[in-house]
């Protein structure tokens, strides 16, 4: 066999290993990519239904308590029509950034549906929720008063049934939202 001819299988045989590393990294990225918000760099709602379908996570609620909190910005609409576009996003980002500093690294929170709604699923009991969402809402008042407060809807995660829990933190959040 005619050593250039063997060099050269073994540079094609190098060139297609990392050719294969390259690529996986690529397609791990891009799957990071298309599970975070383009605007907040939090975790998109394509990832929340990904995350609330996991049968992992369905095992995992069965046996400890999460709750589902839907957060609304209070009079957002207003933000943008009043102050403009780049203003609401620039709200959006400092409210998530605000957000992201007053839960836990094991609380995940989601932008939901591309709009001034976010989803924050933690492990904590129904009574828990109450206290963390009002010193959270305090807080921003007391440190950020440029951002709109917030309205929120919470309910347990019911495993098996992510649509109902979807629906009655929506319907508490209405309610928040009416009082």
């Amino acid at each position: 066999m005619d050593i250039n001819f063997l060099f050269l299988i073994i540079g094609l045989a190098l060139g297609a290993g990392i050719a294969t590393i390259l690529f996986k990294r690529r397609i791990s990225k891009l799957s990071l990519l298309s599970k975070t918000d383009d605007l907040t760099g939090i975790r998109n709602y394509r990832d929340l239904n990904e995350v609330l379908a996991s049968s992992i996570n369905k095992v995992l609620w069965r046996n400890t308590n999460h709750v589902f909190i839907l957060i609304d910005l209070d009079n957002f609409k207003a933000i943008n029509d009043n102050m403009g576009y780049d203003k609401g996003d620039e709200t959006l980002v400092q409210f998530t950034e605000f957000i992201s500093q007053q839960i836990r690294q094991s609380d995940l929170l989601f932008r939901y549906k591309q709009g001034d709604e976010f989803v924050l699923i933690i492990k904590s009991s129904i009574e828990g929720v109450e206290i963390m969402m009002n010193r959270i809402n305090t807080k921003l008042k007391t440190e950020l008063p440029q951002l709109p407060t917030f309205s929120y809807g919470y309910c347990s995660i019911i495993p098996n049934e992510i649509n109902s829990t979807i629906n009655r933190a929506e319907v508490a959040l209405r309610k928040m939202k009416q009082s």
